[in-house]
């Protein structure tokens, strides 16, 4: 047990993670931490808040996302009380870059069947997960489209930055190449399907935040949407995009103030209307 402890402690010190990164070892690192740490059943649960979800946790990295969400010293297990203490009964929640589902299910359990979540994850395998982890919890209010949204429609290249649940659009030097995959405006998409404006969206894909934004401004501005989150990835960022020009648009279509929530290795951004 003290041996388990020791590696849980070692592999989530940020030294050793910067590290892994450096050298492209981070999938190999969660393979052989899934190994050692994951439960017999394959399934973890995890709580916030007395909401209690569970998940697969059989392929490499995926235990590590539970973990991380679980712990309540995180900056995701805070992010996720925030949108809970943000959200309202009958809300419409938006998910992109939903990964393997952890914040889609947790929303979900919380706001009830009054609710609904709209989900976006284009990364086949984490896509599928998330559909196992929406049968494993029972859930009937969640939707998940297989596409990444953007600014424009096009085909873009999925990324491992790195392992899974981790994928990028833009395009740092040093990633390995995760496939083909359909990018399409947000607000073009909404309309299409007759999709509800949502009263809280979270972004997380990985510096490409900034085209998503652009694809949904009719849908962010719309005063039914109040509270958007997306975490700043600065160092996956083009050039020519920093806080100022994501201010700026953030303001244009509306948004007044804003919070930051700081995780391991950057922080999100949580804007207002009020």
């Amino acid at each position: 047990m003290r041996f388990l402890q020791l590696i849980r402690w070692l592999t989530y010190r940020k030294s050793l993670i910067q590290a892994a990164r450096f050298f492209h070892l981070q999938g190999a690192l969660e393979s052989v931490y899934n190994r050692l740490m994951r439960p017999r059943s394959g399934v973890s649960a995890i709580s916030v808040e007395d909401v209690e979800a569970k998940f697969h946790v059989d392929q490499p990295g995926e235990l590590r996302i539970v973990e991380v969400i679980g712990s309540s010293r995180g900056g995701e297990h805070r992010l996720i009380e925030l949108l809970f203490r943000v959200s309202r009964p009958g809300d419409v929640f938006f998910d992109i870059g939903a990964s393997i589902g952890t914040h889609s299910i947790l929303m979900a359990k919380y706001l009830g069947a009054r609710g609904r979540v709209i989900a976006f994850e284009p990364e086949p395998n984490s896509y599928g997960r998330f559909l196992t982890n929406i049968a494993l919890n029972q859930l009937s209010n969640i939707t998940v489209f297989p596409v990444a949204l953007g600014e424009e429609e096009k085909a873009g290249t999925l990324r491992n930055v790195e392992g899974l649940g981790t994928f990028t659009l833009t395009s740092p030097d040093g990633e390995t190449g995760a496939g083909a995959v359909k990018i399409v405006p947000g607000d073009r998409l909404r309309e299409e399907k007759g999709l509800p404006v949502p009263g809280v969206v979270k972004i997380d894909v990985e510096g490409y935040e900034y085209s998503v934004l652009q694809g949904l401004r009719r849908t962010l501005a719309d005063p039914a949407c109040r509270v958007v989150c997306y975490e700043h990835h600065t160092h996956l960022l083009p050039p020519h995009l920093g806080l100022k020009e994501f201010e700026e648009l953030m303001t244009s279509m509306g948004f007044v103030r804003h919070e930051i929530n700081r995780r391991l290795g950057g922080f999100h951004l949580i804007w207002y209307k009020d």
